[in-house]
């Protein structure tokens, strides 16, 4: 027996909001400039669509358990959604002169505790702060924190020196995973410090390596990074850089990455101009 994929065209910001499944897979939920529109997998019928979600434009999208779909934008604001009800938003929390650039949610308490990166528009603001910081020789930050929708509360995690390219927790829900294109931070939760770290701009010396690209495994304490000269590194949780690192033979820049596990094998997708699979064999000793 054959199966047939159908095709289904969607007008969405893809290449600006990164689309997002929910936990079944049976919906997917894009942005539209302004606005949310969130899709049926079998079907490909829009299963609802919330118009002028973020008047400045939606940058993130995030599901929760059951119904629920988070938001962010570059207006500021956090936002809860029930899809299947296609009401007006059930949370909305602005954050005052910041824009929303990258949201998830905590696996240990998916309804109460989103992690967010906050960075700044280009008012007056904002290039105050850019002279102050400028005038100690400093760069302005992209601020990671952890944000409790029910008291409407934010804790500062930590910062990242460039826009972000990656925020995701573990499965366990032990770390949380940040980059930029000159680091990737290892957060640990319980402790609420910074596991580890690595700069790109030791690793990568020549102008314009910098990462490009983030993936973890589904079920393994491994993360993938694609750079923007075509490397693969595999680190360990803790980064205990694993193994040999991959290389494409034309080296061309890695824009995206995911994981997959089957049959004792780890495989990496990565995308530039065509799709290429990296497989390497898993580790005999166990990781913990």
């Amino acid at each position: 027996t054959s199966t047939t994929l159908s095709t289904h065209v969607v007008s969405a910001d893809l290449h600006k909001v990164k689309p997002c499944f929910n936990q079944g897979g049976d919906v997917v939920a894009c942005g539209l400039g302004a606005s949310i529109l969130v899709i049926s997998t079998q079907t490909g019928e829009p299963v609802a669509r919330f118009d002028d979600a973020h008047p400045g434009g939606v940058t993130c999208l995030a599901f929760g358990p059951g119904q629920l779909l988070f938001s962010g934008g570059k207006d500021g604001k956090v936002q809860a959604w029930d899809y299947l009800k296609e009401e007006p938003c059930l949370h909305s929390h602005m954050i005052a002169d910041a824009e929303v650039l990258a949201l998830c949610v905590a696996p240990t308490d998916p309804t109460n505790t989103l992690y967010l990166t906050m960075g700044y528009p280009k008012h007056r603001h904002y290039q105050q702060q850019q002279s102050a910081a400028a005038a100690k020789g400093e760069k302005l930050s992209y601020k990671v924190v952890a944000y409790n929708i029910k008291d409407k509360t934010r804790t500062k995690l930590f910062s990242l020196k460039t826009p972000p390219i990656f925020l995701q927790p573990t499965s366990t829900g032990e770390h949380l995973i940040g980059a930029c294109s000159t680091r990737l931070i290892v957060w640990h939760i319980p402790s609420s410090e910074i596991s580890s770290e690595v700069i790109f701009d030791d690793l990568t010396p020549r102008e314009g390596s910098f990462l490009q690209s983030v993936a973890l495994h589904p079920t393994r304490p491994e993360i993938a990074t694609g750079d923007i000269e075509g490397r693969v590194y595999i680190w360990h949780t803790l980064y205990n850089k694993l193994g040999p690192k991959l290389k494409h033979a034309k080296a061309k820049p890695f824009h995206s990455l995911s994981s997959s596990s089957s049959n004792g094998n780890t495989n990496y997708n990565s995308s530039n101009s065509s799709m290429h699979l990296l497989k390497r064999k898993m580790f005999r000793s166990e990781i913990k």
